[in-house]
């Protein structure tokens, strides 16, 4: 009897609707059609199966990885051309333990192998001469170069390529070179390292500029490539002075500044022990099963070794920064052991190589997933004196260890987003983690040298039908990667309130990062971590949990009712609502959810002194999905109100099941006189320049500033992060707008604090004088991008005027 079931269960976690026909990931339960079927067998047969419905030819797959997690065997199978593979295009398919069954796969396979050669027409030697000509190298490489041949995905059609790595000093960096294997032409460049803040590409790159030898500097990295044998000898334990995770959460105090003296640090030393490290021939060196501290990249500076097992050094000295580094990378792979992540189930199961003071001194880290390297750099705060960036930038190592095909879709965003869980959930479980800013993370790190990131967006909100990439921002003045930190971070505190253990919640986090592939939305991880919580803790509060925090994120989508409301202009004849009068506002009700809502109604109340009369109850009945509805709201004032007077009012509604939506709406008396003027600039700003551009407009009122204050921009940019915008009052006060933040995205177009956040709040020049001279600095603070301010203005409420 062939016992074989093929049904697509959507969780409810998955249920988006539109949506859900665009997710890669796909629940199943499919059961092998002979029972004690081997995986791979099992993995074969369900690919034949559904093949032709998924539209891809299965004798295209080849098995490249049989992978073992906590709960399954994941089945990756490669997409290929005869030998040569298609980038990014993978099937893989995931096995229950349990039962044999297949309860999920996750499809990047193509359905169209077309491809505009089958043979490439130029060397793998001309493909690096025009990649080393195109990045324009200037001095000597500090990894090894590599070259490979793989089919690249285009919107036509595939297109051969040799993919070419180059690490040269200069210009610095680790660059990925797409070469036409037709033509030589360059079809594109990326950084292979995952760094902590953004490095943009050169601009340098295919400039043409004069290039030193190639076939000499490739020789020159053969006679001279670092040699980084470390002699075997016993393992014994040492100890370390470090941060256990970072002096300010250590010490629960904001005071400490990079420059601080050297004494307010003492108390923030702990001793911590250093299992497994090499000891041979006399000396200990930081090198162990799990963390191998070496120097391969710029500068060149020794790690430290010791006579005695102790690595007593203080902030400042390099062999703090070594022990630190390796202390909490060790620590953190044992941990994932811990939970069961070990030898065939092992996530970076194996010594990961590290660089404690890389990155060419820049103040930034990084993970190259290439080479599986990691390198911290040094500058303000040294970034390994901050466990948050250690474990941050590792957790783009266990990403990688886990998915080889990690990229595309989300998973930018994704990536810095679970670096600076995996950070916030070790400093969570310290002694002063759970009080001293626990929704912020590089608690050290940031502030003094960077913003840093938080944990608690709550108001960011996802959108499908885009991208998300590493470090970009959003609406609200959020970054892409804490629209991911914050669902997973407040999940976890969430439940770590109901009393489950870390250990358990990181535990679904990890498990669930298994049999998935490219091009990964949040959507599909959101839904395979409920998932995860699902299968490893059915009876507990884990899964539900995690589905709300994704909810409220709009990561996922469940069916249920979302109602809204919003007034209207009043219908009075003069436009205006006057002391003294009774007024109609239209006031629109609208399901902005996906299911129907029953037996609505509304009540609008308020607590104002000077309303006489509300008509506001009202049962509309029942409104569908993407409906609206519209009531007529009726309020009378009193004649004694002042002119200008604010009304607010509290919109209650309500449906069938006693779910409750409030909306606060605030009325105004009278109608508005606006104070409004701009000023055309069209001036280059100065670049690398602090006392940048000067522009000013000059205001006659005998107004005060409102809370209806707003300030609009228009500067372009290629590179905003460089700019600093500030405000400055008649008075002299100031007020920062923006303060090179928003990473890579280009101009800044807007109003402050409609449609753009400012850095300081526009309220702090409230009761200021309107009158006077206004002025806008805007500096750019770094070189290379360059940008102008076409225009801006101000636009104020001067006064109220009433019949």
């Amino acid at each position: 009897m062939r016992l074989q079931i093929a049904v697509s269960l959507l969780l409810l976690s998955t249920l988006p609707h539109a949506h859900a026909a665009e997710s890669r990931l796909v629940k199943t339960q499919y059961l092998p059609v002979q029972r004690g079927s081997s995986a791979e067998q099992t993995a074969r047969e369900f690919i034949t199966n559904q093949a032709k419905s998924l539209g891809i030819d299965a004798n295209s797959l080849v098995l490249i990885q049989n992978q073992s997690s906590l709960t399954a065997n994941h089945l990756t199978f490669q997409q290929s051309i005869g030998d040569v593979p298609v980038e990014n295009a993978t099937f893989t398919v995931s096995i229950a333990k349990k039962t044999g069954a297949v309860f999920q796969y996750y499809n990047s396979a193509l359905t169209s192998l077309k491809a505009d050669a089958f043979k490439a027409k130029i060397t793998m030697e001309q493909a690096y001469d025009a990649a080393w000509a195109y990045v324009g190298v200037q001095d000597r490489l500090y990894q090894g170069p590599k070259a490979k041949l793989l089919y690249k995905q285009t919107e036509k059609n595939l297109r051969l390529i040799y993919q070419v790595e180059l690490s040269p000093t200069n210009p610095y960096g680790a660059f990925a070179v797409d070469v036409d294997a037709n033509s030589g032409e360059i079809l594109g460049v990326k950084d292979l390292r995952l760094t902590e803040k953004v490095i943009p590409l050169p601009k340098t790159f295919g400039t043409k500029r004069p290039t030193i030898d190639r076939k000499q500097a490739f020789q020159a990295y053969k006679d001279s490539a670092p040699n980084h044998f470390v002699r075997v000898g016993e393992s014994k334990s040492g100890s370390a002075t470090v941060f256990d995770p970072d002096p300010k959460t250590f010490l629960n105090t904001d005071s400490l500044k990079d420059s601080s003296k050297a004494s307010d640090f003492d108390a923030a030393y702990v001793e911590r022990i250093l299992p497994d490290i090499n000891f041979a021939n006399g000396t200990y060196t930081l090198s162990g099963p799990w963390v191998k501290l070496i120097d391969f990249d710029p500068p060149r500076v020794a790690v430290t070794t010791t006579k005695d097992g102790l690595w007593s050094f203080k902030r400042g000295q390099g062999g703090f920064n070594d022990a630190m580094t390796y202390f909490h990378l060790d620590q953190s792979q044992r941990y994932i052991q811990s939970l069961g992540f070990k030898d065939e189930n092992g996530i970076q199961f194996g010594p990961i190589e590290v660089d404690a003071d890389g990155v060419n001194g820049d103040d930034n880290s990084y993970f190259q997933w290439s080479t599986n390297q990691l390198s911290f750099g040094h500058g303000c705060v040294d970034d390994n004196e901050d466990a948050d960036v250690i474990l941050h930038e590792y957790g783009h190592a266990l990403h990688f260890s886990i998915n080889k095909n990690w990229g595309g879709g989300d998973s930018g965003a994704m990536g810095e987003g679970f670096g600076d869980y995996w950070a916030a959930s070790y400093s969570y479980s310290t002694d002063n983690g759970k009080d001293f800013q626990s929704d912020i993370v590089y608690n050290w790190d940031a502030g003094t040298c960077w913003d840093g990131r938080v944990l608690n967006a709550l108001d960011a909100r996802y959108d499908h039908s885009k991208s998300y990439y590493a470090h970009s921002g959003i609406s609200g003045g959020y970054q892409s990667d804490e629209l991911w930190s914050t669902p997973l971070f407040q999940a976890h505190k969430q439940l770590r309130a109901k009393g489950i253990p870390r250990e358990e919640i990181d535990t679904i986090v990890l498990e669930a990062q298994f049999g998935l592939g490219s091009g990964l939305k949040m959507r599909d991880m959101a839904t395979s971590i409920v998932d995860a919580a699902q299968r490893l803790y059915e009876k507990g509060p884990h899964a539900q949990v995690f589905r709300d925090r994704f909810v409220d994120q709009g990561i996922l989508v469940l069916p249920r009712p979302i109602l809204t409301a919003e007034l209207g202009a009043v219908t009075d004849e003069d436009g205006a609502f006057d002391p003294g009068e009774s007024v109609i506002y239209p006031l629109t009700i609208k399901n902005t959810g996906d299911q129907l809502a029953e037996a609505v109604t509304i009540e609008v109340t308020t607590s104002d002194e000077y309303v006489t009369q509300v008509q506001g109850s009202f049962t509309p009945g029942n409104l569908a999905a993407g409906k609206e509805t519209s009531v007529n709201l009726g309020l009378t004032v009193s004649e004694n109100a002042p002119c200008g007077h604010s009304i607010d009012l509290q919109i209650a509604l309500k449906d069938k099941s006693g779910k409750e939506w409030t909306v606060a709406a605030k009325i105004q008396l009278g109608r508005a006189l606006t104070t409004s003027i701009s000023s055309e600039v069209n001036k280059p700003i100065p670049d690398k320049n602090t006392e940048g551009l000067l522009a000013l407009v000059a205001i006659d009122s005998s107004a005060k500033v409102s809370p209806a204050f707003n300030v609009a921009v228009n500067i372009k940019h290629t590179y905003r992060a460089d700019l600093k915008i500030v405000l400055s009052a008649p008075s002299g006060k100031k007020v920062i707008l923006h303060d090179r933040s928003g990473y890579s995205e280009d101009n800044i177009v807007g109003v402050y604090p409609t449609t753009l956040s400012p850095k300081e709040p526009l309220s702090n020049l409230i009761g200021e004088n309107l009158n006077g001279n206004w002025t806008l600095n805007v500096s750019d603070g770094a070189t290379g991008d360059t940008g102008t301010l076409v225009s801006w203005g101000i636009e104020d409420i001067s006064g109220y005027e009433c019949r």
